[in-house]
């Protein structure tokens, strides 16, 4: 939603229009969680869609979602009835949101890989 408000500024182009355009795309708990403070009679209620984002982020967001993706990175292991294709998709995405850099993704994809897979390549 954030994005779609950055790039469409020509038919977004006020606070008030995000704040409903956000409003309008939420819904259950994270509608429940906006429902009292977008009512503008309220003493705090939100006056930028930011505002808005950075609430739902303070309820939903894992705070320790960087050392959780770190954990699951490193419980990666390839098994031998693995397709190697589903196996490098899944450890891309893992080692982008454990913030792996990608100079180390060649050795920590080796160390992941099969005892096989492992014997037919060769590391430089």
């Amino acid at each position: 939603m954030e994005n779609k408000l950055l790039a469409n500024k020509d038919h977004y182009p006020n606070e008030a229009i995000h704040i409903a355009y956000v409003q309008n795309c939420v819904e259950g708990t994270a509608a429940d969680h906006l429902t009292l403070w977008i009512c503008r009679e309220t003493i705090n209620h939100f006056k930028t869609a930011d505002k808005m984002f950075c609430h739902l982020k303070s309820i939903f967001q894992d705070p320790n979602w960087l050392n959780n993706a770190k954990f699951q990175f490193h419980q990666l292991k390839m098994n031998i009835t693995d397709s190697y294709h589903n196996f490098l998709t899944k450890f891309l995405h893992l080692a982008g949101e454990a913030q792996i850099s990608k100079s180390e993704y060649k050795e920590e994809l080796f160390h992941w890989l099969t005892q096989k897979l492992q014997e037919i390549i060769v590391i430089y």
